[in-house]
């Protein structure tokens, strides 16, 4: 999956406008949900910096965490994302990054780099996250509306 830089237009106001560099940059897929958030003109200067690995379904995760559950499904209408990767990117090399996957500072180019690593399988996600005393569960439905009774 790409990470890019990107100019985006909040709210498509082009007087209110926040620079993802790469301290701060967005997925591919994120920039879609970006264009529906603030407008499908609102996102310029794209450019993709840095390849690493990440399932569409991590990803999907990711992004419902950072924007919420509602947003996410309304734009990927709980299919898994199609495209991670931006066509014709070119990748930087040696500058340093902010990994919002790994949560820490890394090098482009150095383990980031997996241009020739074979995909991510969904099931090969190795987290290094202690588990939480009871297990998260996440549906791919919302769950069924109860009844409830007025008092």
């Amino acid at each position: 999956m790409h990470f890019c830089r990107a100019d985006i237009a909040i709210g498509g106001d082009r007087n209110n406008i926040f620079h993802a560099g790469e301290f701060s940059p967005v997925s591919w897929p994120e920039i879609l949900l970006l264009q529906f958030v603030h407008g499908d003109d609102a996102i310029d200067q794209v450019e993709p910096f840095v390849q690493v690995a990440q399932s569409s379904k991590a990803e999907r995760q990711r992004l419902i965490f950072k924007y919420g559950e509602p947003v996410v499904l309304e734009i990927f209408a709980r299919q898994p994302i199609a495209q991670m990767e931006a066509p014709r990117a070119i990748l930087a090399r040696g500058a340093p990054w902010f990994n919002p996957i790994t949560m820490r500072q890394e090098i482009v180019g150095d383990a980031t780099d997996v241009s020739h690593e074979t995909p991510v399988e969904e099931e090969s996600i190795v987290t290094d996250v202690a588990p939480a005393e009871e297990p998260l569960e996440y549906y791919d439905a919302p769950p069924e509306p109860t009844a409830r009774r007025r008092r």
